[in-house]
């Protein structure tokens, strides 16, 4: 992939300064709000693309340690380019199905509007799950498409994409890969940018926010 802004980057918007467009900044600052981040925690972001939620995040845990994962070799070699003041944070080539990592580690793991593109997702949960931590959590947001969104879901090499599960499908889902204490939440968010194309069109931004617990050892 090119390392140039996307088409819904606007400079001077939220989010520019990290690279990263409104939307999905929106959507990690409605993480943090929720995710009682404390100094040392370590933590995942998996479908980290060019890492902008990692470069963020690092600043946050300054005695711990964030890791990206993603498989597109392209955005792990933007991220580490583009991140590599910053200390505390690393990013890894690799599937979320078979995350390159040790288990027990990550006492938090984030999946920002990536996880209902990971092809195996009960693969992906249980690799997760392996890495991080007795009592660590989960937390899963994504976009939700509206419907002429889910009729054009294809990748570049026009493979469609899988279409989102429900919070109740997730719920199952979840729970079949050992997690517990799921939780969800409908997040209605406005684009900061004018040139959106959600509000050319007045359509909803809305998003499911979901979160789970690995048991305590």
């Amino acid at each position: 992939m090119s390392d140039s802004q996307p088409s819904n980057f606007h400079p001077g918007t939220p989010g520019s300064d990290i690279g990263v467009e409104p939307l999905r900044f929106a959507l990690l600052q409605e993480m943090i709000s929720r995710l009682a981040l404390q100094p040392k925690d370590r933590i995942l972001d998996a479908g980290c693309g060019e890492g902008w939620a990692g470069r963020l995040l690092a600043a946050l845990v300054p005695q711990g340690t964030v890791v990206g994962l993603d498989f597109s070799a392209d955005m792990i070699h933007a991220a580490r380019e583009k991140s590599a003041a910053v200390q505390n944070l690393m990013f890894v080539w690799g599937d979320a199905a078979a995350v390159p990592w040790q288990e027990n580690y990550f006492s938090t793991v984030l999946c920002i509007d990536s996880f209902d593109l990971f092809e195996n997702q009960e693969k992906a949960l249980g690799e997760i799950f392996r890495v991080m931590s007795p009592g660590g959590s989960l937390w899963i947001v994504n976009l939700l498409p509206n419907e002429e969104a889910l009729s054009a879901r294809q990748t570049p090499d026009s493979n469609v994409l899988p279409v989102p599960l429900g919070a109740e499908q997730y719920k199952n889902l979840f729970e079949h890969c050992g997690f517990l204490e799921y939780r969800y939440e409908m997040i209605s968010l406005q684009s900061p940018a004018p040139e959106s194309e959600h509000r050319e069109r007045n359509l909803p931004v809305t998003a499911l926010l979901m979160n789970a617990r690995k048991p305590q050892a």
